[in-house]
């Protein structure tokens, strides 16, 4: 070889090493004689020279490999062979910077892979447990942990551990209690920042599980504090059996996964209060309910008590007639006036009066009862007969005309709580009648298109368009003595019915409609 020949090799940038054909190395450039020294001159290269440069020398594949310098500092070569008449010239290009930057990006990668698959767990609303079960597996991939576990704090002098993680076991449950006291994990919560501790050298701190941490071959552990909105709400500990414990990047992967570990126990605190509140709330919605419930079957009860009261003296008129009847036949009986054979007739009266006595009465006890809501078919007209029956007496000077149908009408419900809404629309047009000088209410009842209806027409005034949607209000009235209730009750008893109570249109008057369902 020429005498500027290792000149030039210098020039090269790349580790330069020439072998002779014996398998020697001749020569070595600057770079070379630092990273293998000159003592190879002249010693065969199989023994001195990295395997990996060998292999390649040996005409193997060329491919990056990590090789000790001369000095103990790692690098990683690419070594390569070029062919000379007299030997071989091996290459070896320093490539640790490209690796390394390699490395550090598919760790990168890996990490923010990690934590999207835990973002994930927690934003499709698994539980605390199945968020810390991803977050560990996701975790052990980018970082070195053999034990884990995440503890809630409670109050300032408490950790309750809810779960724990050991390499190549199942992740499990947990329910212990800790105190706090002196130790690293206390430290980590009282100051709010991250503590790493080796196991090793530290029997001073008194640590009831350093010595089960260390037959674990735990030789470094940390304590990250789980935090949101400026509080403090328990705490995530990782131990590692690397010598060097953990970096860095992989602290700050760690504080990562606990920001989200930390938010999915917020999550959790924030349903458990609403679950709190909406039972809560169930439970005075249902008091409400049942207490408006009761509130308005007594309205129901007083609305019929009232009526009651304004059929009364009515009634008592109404009884008088019979009741004559009655004790004039018995004085004639009595006093032996009737004329022979008119003696079967007299007692065919008086049974009639005490009839129709006994039906008066039997309606008015059936009519101030509370009754059961018992959904069965009945005859339509038979409804409304019982309630003009109560309503002929509210004012005899008003007639009403009832267009009572021929054939069944038969629909389907209670039919002494729809009695009670035909004799209020009754009551209500006879007073509506009476009040503005007309003489005359009137009733219709039939079936149309699989239903039935009934219409209670009177002659009064009408209803002023300004009033037409609060009719059915509750405690709504135009008359200083009425109570409002007749019309609302009537309206919630036909809508428990799968009904409709309407006012419709009129020329003169007011006209209600009531429609039931058919059987």
């Amino acid at each position: 070889m020429r005498q500027d020949a290792p000149d030039i090799l210098d020039l090269v940038p790349d580790l330069a090493i020439r072998i002779d054909a014996d398998g020697r190395i001749s020569q070595l450039n600057r770079a070379a004689e630092v990273f293998v020294g000159a003592r190879c001159l002249g010693q065969a290269a199989k023994e001195l020279l990295p395997i990996e440069a060998f292999e390649a020398l040996s005409g193997r594949v060329p491919y990056p490999a990590r090789c000790r310098s001369l000095a103990g500092t790692n690098h990683v070569i690419h070594w390569q062979r070029s062919d000379l008449d007299d030997g071989a010239l091996l290459l070896g290009r320093d490539v640790s910077e490209q690796v390394e930057a390699t490395e550090a990006l598919a760790n990168r990668m890996r990490r923010l892979e990690a934590l999207h698959t835990i973002t994930l767990a927690t934003s499709r609303g698994e539980d605390l447990d199945g968020v810390c079960d991803v977050a560990f597996r996701q975790l052990s991939r980018i970082v070195p942990i053999v034990r884990g576990g995440v503890a809630r704090l409670e109050g300032q002098t408490h950790l309750t551990v809810f779960y724990t993680w050991n390499q190549g076991a199942q992740p499990t449950p947990d329910d212990r209690s800790l105190e706090l006291d002196a130790t690293p994990a206390g430290s980590a919560i009282h100051r709010r920042a991250t503590i790493q501790m080796r196991t090793s050298g530290s029997v001073s701190l008194q640590w009831k599980n350093l010595r089960r941490l260390q037959r674990a071959g735990v030789r470094s552990v940390l304590y990250v504090p789980l935090m949101a909105e400026n509080r403090v709400l328990g705490l995530i500990s990782l131990g590692t059996d690397a010598i060097a414990g953990f970096t860095p990047e992989e602290i700050e992967a760690v504080g990562e996964v606990a920001a989200r570990i930390a938010g999915a126990m917020i999550r959790t605190e924030l349903q458990a209060r609403v679950a709190g509140h909406t039972h809560e709330l169930e439970r005075r919605i249902a008091e409400r309910t049942e207490q408006l419930e009761a509130t308005t079957e007594q309205l129901v009860r007083s609305a019929r008590l009232s009526t009651l009261g304004e059929l009364s003296a009515g009634l008592a008129h109404e009884l008088n007639q019979p009741i004559s009847v009655v004790r004039g036949y018995v004085e004639l009986l009595s006093d032996g006036y009737l004329e022979p054979g008119r003696e079967e007739r007299a007692l065919e009266l008086m049974g009639g009066a005490l009839d129709r006595m006994a039906r008066l009465v039997e309606n008015l006890k059936s009519y101030s009862k509370a009754q059961p809501e018992v959904l069965e078919p009945f005859d339509l007209r038979t409804a409304v007969d019982m309630a003009i029956e109560l309503g002929a007496t509210l004012d005899p000077e008003i007639q009403v005309v009832w267009n009572r149908p021929d054939e069944l009408v038969e629909a389907l419900g209670d039919v002494h709580r729809v009695e009670q809404v035909v004799l209020n629309l009754l009551t209500n047009a006879v007073q509506a009648t009476s009040d503005d000088g007309g003489s005359t209410v009137t009733l219709t009842c039939g079936a149309q298109d699989g239903r039935v209806f009934v219409r209670v027409q009177d002659e009064g005034a009408g209803v002023p368009d300004e009033n037409r949607d609060r009719i059915f209000d509750p405690f709504f009235s135009t008359r200083t003595e009425g109570t409002g209730l007749g019309l609302s009750i009537s309206a919630r008893i036909v809508q428990e019915h799968g009904g409709t109570l309407a006012l419709e249109d009129t020329e003169s008057g007011a006209r209600f409609r009531l429609v039931l369902s058919g059987p």
